[in-house]
């Protein structure tokens, strides 16, 4: 999952960039980025909802990335010579995720609330952008805007209410079309 995630984050990562400095009648785009001390550097780490909620049959890979969430916690003290954040998202419309075996009849993947791979890649960037972002973990679900996770004692009912809200927003767009 990281190489995948590594290979998918640095593809996005160019095309915006290419997209933002391509020309437009002769006038270049610029990113827009925040300058930061040549001695800073930022580390986002790609963890995983299952880091934050007990998910059956993923036992060990959620210990794997609450340990990873408790890292991105403890590391805020880095800050500001290195700022380390996280994001946590849901399940992640991807071939290793699409195509697994395990997951065609798996009830507990709810498609309404899969990401993108932009919004993953969107969400890396706000991480890298904000100079507030240090020690902070960022829990993505769905169409819903990115929410932060502040006490690990308390991430499952963050993930719930997360969970209810993207799907109350999807039935309103879907009621909204009709």
């Amino acid at each position: 999952a990281p190489i995948e995630a590594t290979r998918l984050l640095a593809k996005c990562v160019q095309e915006r960039h290419s997209s933002n400095s391509s020309s437009n009648n002769g006038v270049k785009k610029q990113a827009k980025v925040n300058s930061a001390p040549a001695t800073m550097a930022v580390v986002v780490n790609v963890a995983s909802m299952a880091g934050l909620a007990p998910t059956a049959g993923a036992e060990v890979y959620g210990a794997a990335k609450a340990g990873l969430l408790h890292l991105t916690k403890s590391s805020a003290s880095l800050a500001p010579l290195v700022r380390v954040s996280a994001v946590a998202p849901y399940f992640v419309r991807t071939p290793m995720v699409l195509d697994n075996p395990k997951h065609k009849n798996n009830k507990t993947i709810v498609p309404a609330l899969m990401l993108s791979v932009d919004q993953v890649c969107g969400a890396v960037e706000k991480c890298i952008v904000d100079p507030q972002s240090a020690g902070k973990v960022h829990a993505l679900m769905g169409t819903a805007a990115s929410t932060r996770v502040w006490l690990f004692e308390l991430a499952w009912i963050q993930v719930m209410v997360l969970a209810v809200w993207a799907l109350v927003l999807s039935l309103i767009r879907r009621v909204v079309r009709s």
